[in-house]
């Protein structure tokens, strides 16, 4: 909540047929650049691997570009967690490569990160391939 207050992100819950279905956040708000990350996100068990995250991440990506302006969308996810880079790549977040010892834990380890970006120039394909996915 303080992140929001000070607006570094913006938590977004998301609802299917009135029962929480997950949530995520645009956060690393770089106005001045027109970038954004969207993250922090989690999928309740019953949603996963359905249309929801692609939904979102699809209303989400169109605000971003075709409302906020934005030049680029990051996604980033530990190296590690296999089925949420899974989950990023079906959606079709383009690989740009892993920040080595990006992030460090609280017990002092660190923490490698898989990097994934959109542009303003992927976006036309991207958006179409995606509303595809939804039919």
């Amino acid at each position: 909540l303080k992140d929001y207050q000070s607006r570094v992100s913006h938590p977004l819950i998301y609802r299917v047929n009135g029962e929480a279905a997950g949530i995520t956040r645009f956060m690393r708000i770089e106005g001045p650049h027109k970038t954004l990350e969207i993250g922090g996100t989690w999928v309740a068990p019953k949603w996963k691997r359905t249309f929801v995250n692609t939904e979102v991440k699809w209303l989400l990506l169109n605000y971003c570009f075709d409302v906020l302006n934005c030049v680029r969308v990051e996604s980033r996810v530990n190296v590690e967690n296999l089925p949420s880079r899974k989950a990023v790549e079906r959606i079709q977040f383009p690989f740009e490569g892993v920040m080595k010892s990006r992030l460090t834990y609280a017990d002092g380890s660190l923490q490698d990160v898989a990097l994934y970006a959109v542009s303003r120039s992927d976006w036309p394909r991207m958006k179409t391939d995606l509303a595809t996915l939804l039919k």
